[in-house]
Parts: structure tokens; sequence; C-alpha cells
């Protein structure tokens, strides 16, 4: 049977639905499916290792940070989920008691965040700078459930996906980004040009139309 790989960011329980699915309907093709830095899966899409990934994205960039690093010509993109960002804080924080809060309310607490390359990362760092200041980035991780974890131990606040923060209630508090509002998206990235019969399949099963393609 032919063997193909997938790459994703974490927590995308959409795409895995969608893959369940597509396995029920060829059941002869193996599937892979694992994470990474973003950059690295859109360069492996490049060069043919992966036949798709998908990544966080800051319009036509990759999330490089706020300078960003544009898609190469060759991959196409085709945003699949937004959702709003949130602020989480443990619930004897002081914001607790709020029912929303400002990025600049953040401006002198410990942010628990993602690392360097992360979609997440970028867009955080780029509204902190537009807000007029530089996050205090008090600790990494590349697993957004683990910042959850230390948002609840009180060592530090976090920006985050909605999904991600609600499944964390009543272990931590979350209040309503405002000025501004931030949005997390997620795009599927597959090559334009040879691409796999699977592939192609996979984008047909998930509703992708590439008007480029042949």
């Amino acid at each position: 049977a032919p063997r193909r790989r997938w790459g994703a960011g974490r927590g995308e329980r959409r795409l895995v639905r969608r893959l369940g699915q597509f396995r029920d309907r060829h059941p002869r093709v193996r599937i892979t499916l694992h994470t990474g830095d973003p950059e690295v899966l859109a360069d492996e899409v490049a060069s043919g290792s992966l036949d798709a990934a998908v990544i966080g994205v800051m319009a036509r960039r990759l999330p490089a940070g706020p300078t960003g690093k544009r898609l190469r010509a060759g991959l196409a993109s085709q945003t699949i989920a937004t959702e709003p960002l949130v602020v989480a804080v443990p619930p004897d924080h002081p914001l607790a008691g709020s029912a929303h809060a400002g990025l600049r309310d953040l401006r002198h607490e410990p942010l628990v965040t993602l690392v360097h390359g992360t979609g997440l990362r970028a867009v955080v760092e780029t509204a902190c700078a537009e807000a007029g200041f530089d996050p205090r980035i008090a600790i990494e991780s590349d697993d957004l459930t683990v910042l959850t974890d230390l948002v609840a131990r009180g060592l530090g606040v976090a920006v985050l996906p909605e999904s991600t923060a609600r499944q964390a209630v009543p272990a931590v508090t979350v209040l309503e980004l405002r000025t501004p509002r931030l949005r997390r998206r997620m795009d599927l990235v597959w090559r334009r040009q040879s691409l796999s019969v699977p592939g192609r399949a996979f984008l047909d099963a998930v509703g992708v139309r590439d008007q480029a393609s042949p």
C-alpha cells in the first residue's frame, strides 16, 4: 500500500477527525501524522517529504517572528480555522475579577507562551510591539496544554486560543482580550506541483481546491 505523511501543528482536532474520515475512504493509504516547527514543516512540504501541513501564519508569511518569512512560491495554502485569542490568568490573580483585559494590562506580567517559530508566538510578539512594549517572556514551551498548567500554578499569564484556555477552567480564569482583539489563524499548506495521488485525494476530502493546480 502507498505510504504518505502529513504534518500538523498541535491541537488540531478538526484535522484529526478529517484524517479519520480519509482513512475510512482510503484504507490502503498509510497515514503518518507528526508535529514540529511550522517553518520546518513548510520546508518538508516544499521538498516532498510531507504532502501537507497545518501551520500558523500571519497573512502570507510563515510565523518567524514580527518580520516573518514568505511562503515559497511553489506552495499553496488555504485557511482552515480561526479563533479568538484570550487571556488566561491564575484564579487568584488581580485581573481574575475582570471579564476582559487589554494587552497593555499584561506589559508588566510574566508571560508563558510558545517557542519562537510558532504562529501564536509571532502574533503575541507583534501585537505587544504595536502596543509599545516588549513582552516579559518568563517560560516558553512547544505545547499549548503545558502553558495552561503553568498558568494554573501561578508561574505567569498567557495569551491563548480560546478553545485551549476554556479546557483548563476552573484551574485558570479566562478573560476576553480587547484592545486589540487578536485571532489565531491556521492554514493548510501543500505543494502546487508533483503532489502525490493520495495527497490530492486528501485535499479533495477536506474540500480544498487550488485553482492554479492542473
